[in-house]
């Protein structure tokens, strides 16, 4: 047991993140198999580490359980998973709720509004966001037009593992079009990136690197039959 108040330490190249039932052996690829470097570390910004808190407590709220003893981004990362294995329904509303949560009842309600009146503007204006308030949960970003953003190399997707980027790739597009009216998607890259797309023009992608390879029971739905040439 650790003493109270001191602070875990996260060797990158000793750990690799669990590996859950149900994940393919074998498919995590080389970005996976170590944990990241926390964003929060005691080097962060002071936004990077008020967001940890405030993304901890609106889990909570929602569900006391996941509270961890671990300080920071770790934290995070063990609460996350709490949530990692639950059947897709509970999953997603569980996620839905910590949006809610996250960013407040009126925040929603004024996200939403924004959207669904300037939804060009809002697509816009969260590529602009995204760099900055996300930063505390997948790293360094870049805006790559005026409605994309590429997370260069995910710290979330490193630090929880197969789990965690199934969860995030399937539950976020739906959690932002429930809570704020806000079309987007993720397409994972083996590479370690992601790439964001926000607005009408996000496509409905089927599920990518992490949820694709995946047997679990909401892994990856069916492909749309395509017609034969």
């Amino acid at each position: 047991m650790r003493a109270a108040g001191s602070v875990r330490q996260v060797e990158t190249p000793a750990r690799q993140p669990a590996v859950l039932p149900g994940a393919r052996p074998g498919f995590l690829d080389a970005g996976l198999q170590t944990v990241a470097p926390q964003p929060d570390a005691a080097a962060g910004s002071p936004l990077d580490r008020f967001l940890v808190k405030r993304f901890r407590s609106a889990m909570h709220d929602y569900d006391p359980s996941t509270v961890s003893a671990a300080p920071g981004y770790a934290g995070l990362i063990e609460e996350s998973m709490h949530w990692a294995d639950l059947p897709a329904a509970q999953q997603q509303a569980a996620v839905s709720a910590h949006f809610e949560g996250l960013f407040g009842r009126l925040g929603c309600r004024v996200g939403a509004w924004f959207a669904e009146h300037f939804p060009a503007a809002s697509a816009r204006l969260w590529t602009l966001l995204t760099p900055i308030g996300l930063h505390f949960l997948v790293g360094d970003m870049a805006r790559t037009s005026p409605t994309t953003v590429v997370i260069k190399d995910c710290a979330f997707r490193k630090a929880a593992g197969p789990d965690g980027c199934k969860m995030c790739e399937l539950r976020t597009p739906p959690a932002f079009a429930d809570k704020l009216k806000q079309p987007m998607s993720l397409s994972p890259a083996s590479d370690g990136s992601c790439t964001v797309r926000y607005g009408a023009a996000a496509p409905r992608l089927p599920p990518q690197l992490c949820a694709s390879m995946w047997t679990r029971d909401d892994a990856a739905p069916a492909a749309t039959p395509q017609s034969p040439p």
